[in-house]
């Protein structure tokens, strides 16, 4: 079969620099490459791959304690504190090159009290939490208490009062 383009007759396959390309100006395999993308966007393929979308940018309500509050705009001001000691330890070459982790580690103190910040200042703590982005932190703050909650103790009595009561009630 052959298509009129113009005035010229071109035959469904045309070979451009030694390989063959249809009609429409797209190599043979092109159609089951699309093929394959569409099935995998179907099946939301891409959800499994890549990160998921990042939470949302609007702030969480901040709390309405006065002090935590506060608290976190002290923790934003030694934020800030910190990378201008880091900036200016920074602009110093020498410096530089010879403690280049050390002054990393500025940066993750400054991560690290941003973060924190959000979480004391904000309403809802656990949204808060959960939108931090440093994993390390997160799983710290959301890890499991050593000490059972006090709504262990209310069931089961304290340990001083199981010892006294001895195993059995």
């Amino acid at each position: 079969m052959r298509n009129r383009v113009g005035l010229i007759s071109v035959p469904d396959t045309v070979p451009i620099m030694g390989e063959m390309m249809n009609s429409d100006g797209r190599p043979p395999h092109q159609q089951r490459v699309d093929e394959i993308m569409s099935q995998a966007r179907r099946d939301e393929v891409r959800q499994r791959l890549f990160k998921p979308a990042p939470a949302s940018s609007l702030p969480l309500a901040m709390t309405e304690d006065v002090l935590s509050v506060r608290l976190s705009e002290e923790l934003d001001y030694i934020r800030r504190l910190l990378d201008g000691i880091g900036d200016k330890l920074v602009a110093d070459p020498i410096v530089l090159q010879k403690h280049t982790d050390a002054l990393q580690g500025f940066d993750v103190i400054g991560q690290l009290l941003g973060h924190l910040s959000a979480v004391v200042a904000a309403a809802d703590r656990g949204a808060a939490v959960e939108r931090i982005g440093m994993q390390d932190l997160k799983a710290r703050l959301t890890r499991a208490s050593l000490k059972p909650p006090v709504a262990v103790e209310r069931v089961f009595g304290s340990r001083a009062d199981r010892r006294s009561n001895g195993p059995y009630r």
